[in-house]
């Protein structure tokens, strides 16, 4: 087996001042330079035994952040280099639209069919980061090593690891800068373990938290007579962080739900919202390479912040946003797990994922992210948890 850890190059000029840099040799930013001492404080401890490299100024910069702790030799490969965008290269984002609208309407929505004048196809990008990755891996077959890479480089190859062809690459989303994967191949067959995780990175260093271009696209999963079920967008955390005050939750606030959003548009995670004859009414988010939790780190997708407004329960909205959870995490693993509590305030959760078919894992009662040894004291609170699971196939 051979480990992969995928990195994002640091924030670059072409991020802070948001135009196409592509293959544009850009520096790094301020901000990147501390993401970058983030991350060698990361990668100090894990065991890496070879680096590659896009050999562009952001990537080697990076590389030798992730090198920080371990004196490798940085080996650049051009299998590794972003797209070329050909005559946008330097343009503003905002000036894309007015200047090449077909060609912005696929980077959009159909980035499997994206070419731009004197530019790259995203299918040849998608081939040459597959074949770059198959061989690196095949050349450090039983190592554990790094890829140092860029947003839509690594989007491509992301697509590839998950199984899926081209055409669902506007699905996987975008990296922050310095996130980090981990892929493994076996017999020649990636598969993805974690990705586009930040969180080595404060909230004020997150560059795709304050980009204007990662609004999430609007997302329609379906429409069941009164409800509807559809991406989680920016609006929703105030409005339920509202509801919920008046629905007696003091502690209630914006901030959960902007993670799961961060999140979601760096391809984390899958958040939908379900609408009630047009009003936001409960919520939920599946990340299909959890990290945490009694599964965690075994490939399985979770479910977590699933919530229903107190006006809106009893008339199907739980249901339907779990069914379509659960379509979601069907797509990566035959297995889903999550997290409940256990106070009385979580009654009627416990009895839905009862219903569903969901089964204690046998790793008895968690406490604050870790199990709880037996006889010991506990608070009963939001948490204290039982972790359950449920095969979708």
């Amino acid at each position: 087996m051979t480990k992969i850890y995928l990195v994002r190059h640091a924030e670059a000029l072409g991020n802070v001042r948001e135009f196409f840099q592509g293959r544009t040799d850009c520096e790094v930013s301020e901000r990147g330079e501390k993401q970058l001492e983030c991350l060698a404080e990361h990668f100090k401890n894990i065991p890496i035994e070879a680096i590659y490299s896009s050999p562009l100024k952001r990537t080697l910069l990076t590389a030798a952040a992730v090198n920080k702790y371990h004196n490798l030799p940085i080996q650049k490969d051009e299998g590794l280099i972003e797209i070329n965008g050909g005559v946008w290269e330097g343009k503003p984002w905002a000036d894309l639209p007015k200047l090449y609208p077909v060609e912005y309407g696929l980077w959009k929505n159909r980035m499997e069919d994206f070419y731009i004048e004197d530019g790259e196809k995203m299918t040849e990008v998608f081939d040459r980061m597959k074949s770059a990755m198959d061989r690196i891996a095949a050349e450090n077959e039983g190592k554990t090593i790094a890829v140092v890479s860029h947003g839509c480089a690594l989007r491509n190859f992301l697509c590839y690891a998950m199984g899926k062809p081209i055409s669902a690459l506007k699905d996987v989303g975008w990296s922050d800068n310095t996130a980090v994967s981990l892929v493994e191949y076996e017999s020649g067959v990636p598969k993805i373990i974690f990705k586009n995780n930040n969180e080595h990175l404060p909230d004020e260093l997150s560059t795709l938290s304050r980009s204007r271009w990662s609004e999430p696209d609007d997302v329609l999963y379906g429409e069941f007579g009164k409800i509807t079920v559809r991406n989680l967008r920016s609006s929703d955390p105030e409005y339920f962080a509202r509801e919920e005050i008046k629905q007696g939750w003091p502690d209630a606030s914006p901030e959960k739900l902007e993670t799961r959003l961060r999140d979601n548009t760096a391809g984390k995670a899958v958040s939908i919202a379900a609408d009630y004859e047009g009003e936001p009414a409960g919520y939920v988010s599946v990340y299909p390479y959890c990290m945490w939790g009694a599964l965690g780190g075994n490939g399985y997708p979770e479910i977590v912040d699933f919530n229903v407004l107190e006006k809106f329960r009893n008339k199907g909205v739980g249901t339907k946003l779990m069914d379509i959870a659960e379509q979601i995490a069907a797509e990566y693993s035959d297995t889903v797990y999550l997290g409940v509590g256990l106070h009385s305030g979580y009654g009627a959760a416990q009895r839905l994922y009862v219903k569903r078919g969901y089964v204690p894992d046998g790793s008895g009662v968690w406490y604050g992210g870790k199990v709880c040894p037996q006889y010991a004291e506990c608070l009963n609170d939001d948490d204290l948890n039982l972790y359950l699971y449920k095969k979708l196939k």
